[in-house]
């Protein structure tokens, strides 16, 4: 599944990203339905947030087995992004996100 997203540079490390559905109703105004996080290490982040109780899921917070995803964003660029998903205590879904480009 492709949905248009765009990352904006907030400053001092921290990045927006707004994706765009063409279905806004879908997300209840006041709550967060996904969150991101760039961390150093996604692997051992979701090794202990699995034994704190978390599921691996993938984006759309269906369960899977694999610890992480590699999402490749650009070839010509290189850009490979590194990441977790686990569902919130209130249903959100919660990414790491890890820089895997050279």
């Amino acid at each position: 599944m492709q949905v248009p997203c765009a990352m904006v540079d907030a400053g001092d490390g921290v990045c927006i990203e707004i994706f765009g559905n063409g279905s806004s109703d879908e997300i209840k105004i006041g709550t967060y339905s996904h969150m991101c996080y760039e961390v150093e290490d996604v692997e051992n982040i979701m090794k202990y947030l699995n034994k704190k109780g978390y599921a691996f899921t993938d984006s759309m917070g269906n369960l899977q087995k694999e610890l992480y995803i590699d999402f490749t964003m650009s070839k010509e660029c290189n850009i490979i992004w590194r990441c977790g998903f686990i569902v919130g205590p209130c249903g959100e879904i919660i990414e790491f996100l890890q820089d895997m480009s050279c």
